[in-house]
């Protein structure tokens, strides 16, 4: 298997392959759900919101 320093770079080269199988549909579903608690707590958490420049 070949593969590059950059994440999914080889797999859109053509390169090799991504397993979807061995990597499951918990641990997307996991980051999306981490990702939309600590969006969602930003503001809690740090005292400013998230979207705030």
């Amino acid at each position: 298997m070949r593969t590059s320093a950059m994440p999914f770079v080889a797999a859109i080269q053509g390169r090799t392959a991504i397993d979807w199988k061995d990597i499951g549909l918990w641990r997307p579903a996991l980051g999306i759900a981490l990702y939309v608690i600590f969006l969602g707590g930003h503001r809690h958490i740090i005292g400013v919101g998230p979207f705030r420049w």
